[in-house]
């Protein structure tokens, strides 16, 4: 590799951002990530710090294992400036399915027929525009539905 492709000294590669992200999201101050990282993929504090400095590569594997550690999926993890996703359910008819949502912002009048977000005591609800009653409904830009075995 040429001095060229390396990343400016101090300069932390984008998996090391993108982890430093993860951990920050999930409530980790800065000083615990190289300790944190080191127990949790079984590396030596040197090897965790030069990873998250950007002095050594990331496997896609070990940033991988890092999102399961949070119950979040790769493609979460190297998406920086992506909103995380949150647990809800979805109705169906007259059943639920549960669901992760990536939420977006406060919509004021959606259109009857979308599909919107509601915050409830219980956790978030995906449901139709039409049911949301007098309710606060957010945009929904992703959704991943897991059906239950």
């Amino acid at each position: 590799m040429s001095e060229q492709t390396l990343p400016p000294e101090g300069d932390p590669s984008l998996a090391a951002r993108c982890v430093r992200a993860l951990l920050e999201r999930h409530g980790l101050p800065r000083y615990r990530h190289s300790p944190w990282l080191a127990d949790a993929l079984g590396l030596s504090y040197s090897q965790a710090h030069r990873r998250m400095s950007g002095a050594a590569p990331w496997t896609l594997e070990e940033l991988e294992q890092v999102g399961a550690l949070f119950g979040e999926p790769l493609a979460d993890v190297v998406a920086p400036g992506r909103a995380p996703m949150v647990a809800g359910v979805v109705r169906v008819g007259s059943g639920v399915l549960d669901c992760q949502l990536q939420l977006g912002e406060a919509i004021a009048d959606p259109h009857p027929n979308s599909l919107v977000a509601v915050k409830t005591s219980s956790g978030w609800i995906a449901l139709c525009a039409s049911e949301a009653n007098d309710e606060e409904t957010y945009k929904i830009e992703r959704l991943e539905a897991r059906p239950g075995g």
